[in-house]
């Protein structure tokens, strides 16, 4: 197990210390934001967001120490945001959203820009290694542990997302994308 500087925050959150709870959310809040926003939208980040700091507070006390904290309420933001997208009724509304959001390049109150356009329209498990690893400076193994696959699934998703995200950027067909070549 790799210990970073979060995960004796957790253990002692999991003991009932109230501080070290805060300290553990307000060190990572920025970071759930952001990987909520990948996943939703801008839109909707903040929503998605609260609700799983909400979830960790409530599994905190489940948390076993095997894996970084980081790790861990990642794994509990992933699933939320998989939650929130699942149903039929908010993916349609997030689409519209979507839709209207601002392609010129302007920045949003947070600071993306078309960025997220782009990764919006990736598939969810491409966007999340994707924004795992390149993004948030997951490596790996952790983005692995984190989507619970393997290694090899994330570094597929991560490869075919750099692809996509350049086929969509560039405008290029599926030929050059599909036949492992640069677009032109």
């Amino acid at each position: 197990m790799t210990v970073d500087g979060l995960t004796p925050l957790a253990l002692a959150a999991r003991g009932g210390d109230r501080n070290a709870l805060a300290a553990l959310l307000g060190a990572l809040q920025p970071e759930v934001w952001r990987y909520c926003a990948s996943m939703v939208g801008t839109a909707d980040a903040d929503d998605v967001a609260q609700d799983a700091m909400i979830r960790v507070v409530s599994a905190i006390a489940n948390y076993a120490g095997t894996a970084p904290a980081r790790v861990w309420v990642l794994g509990v933001v992933r699933h939320t945001c998989l939650d929130w997208l699942r149903s039929a009724y908010r993916r349609r509304a997030l689409m519209e959203r979507l839709q209207r959001q601002p392609r010129d390049g302007h920045r949003t109150e947070h600071g993306w820009t078309e960025t997220a356009d782009l990764l919006a329209h990736l598939d969810t498990d491409r966007r999340e290694a994707f924004v795992l690893t390149q993004l948030l400076g997951f490596s790996y193994e952790q983005a692995a542990e984190t989507c619970g696959c393997e290694i090899g699934t994330i570094r597929s998703r991560v490869a075919r997302a750099r692809l996509d995200l350049l086929r969509a950027a560039t405008g290029a067909g599926s030929s050059a994308v599909s036949e492992g070549r640069e677009p032109e």
